[in-house]
């Protein structure tokens, strides 16, 4: 159980008091302001949220942002904020505005655009490690600014030509193209990391057993049925297939 106060948190009854997070606290805020403006609902000056969690926490499964983005929704619940709540969660997490949606989210720079796209008939299914990250996430993405070079020279450039071919594979319901580009992000956010000094080592001898499984299943195919990534940081992999290749994901 954790209690969320407006200037602490305390993760249970007999724990000692913790600073709230700037980026809780704004959220908070905002929320607040957002009410405020609106007239339609009192304002009460202390929050007191009651939390519960039974995801793994700090295991490299955004476990921070699927939290903010739903202190964000409990938050536009309780006030009756209209609109969209993604702009609310993402003051908390930039990532956690992907929480907000279903399905494929685009997370794009510029709040107007927006692209309505679907893919059907995929089957997910994730491998999860819940123990904790050696390197937390935040600390691992301020590690590489200051000192990937590969980051600072190749990394935005090739992500901006993933995002093109990705947007056109999910317009044309192309899954092949679609795995190998997602893939081929994966493998390029953990070259990124490896770059970094000192490195953030996320994956592990089962990542790459399961990768050398995927390429397998496909090579012996003859066609892209399956794709593996790793979800953010850390050694959880997520394996996604079309519906059809459904019996070759089963016995896992």
């Amino acid at each position: 159980l954790t209690l969320i106060y407006l200037t602490f948190v305390k993760t249970s009854s007999n724990s000692p008091q913790k600073e709230i997070p700037p980026r809780m606290q704004d959220v908070i805020i905002l929320a607040l302001l957002r009410a405020r403006l609106t007239g339609r609902y009192p304002v009460y000056r202390y929050v007191c949220i009651e939390s519960t969690n039974n995801f793994p926490t700090a295991a490299g499964l955004a476990s921070s942002a699927s939290g903010l983005a739903a202190l964000a929704f409990g938050l536009a619940q309780l006030y009756r904020l209209d609109g969209d709540v993604t702009e609310l969660a993402r003051r908390g997490s930039g990532s956690s505005c992907r929480s907000m949606k279903g399905g494929i989210v685009h997370w794009v720079t510029s709040a107007t655009e927006q692209v309505l796209i679907c893919v059907v008939c995929l089957r997910t299914i994730i491998l999860t490690n819940a123990t904790a990250k050696l390197v937390g996430s935040t600390q691992g993405m301020q590690r590489t600014l200051v000192t990937s070079s590969l980051f600072r020279h190749g990394r935005i450039l090739s992500s901006r030509e993933n995002e093109k071919e990705l947007l056109s594979a999910l317009a044309t319901k192309d899954f092949p193209s679609l795995a190998c580009v997602t893939m081929k992000e994966s493998n390029q956010l953990h070259a990124v990391c490896l770059d970094t000094w000192p490195p953030c080592v996320y994956l592990n001898e089962f990542s790459f057993a399961l990768i050398h499984w995927v390429h397998k299943i496909n090579e012996k195919f003859g066609r892209v049925l399956v794709k593996s990534s790793t979800i953010c940081s850390w050694p959880n992999n997520c394996l996604v297939a079309q519906a059809v290749a459904g019996s070759l994901t089963r016995p896992m």
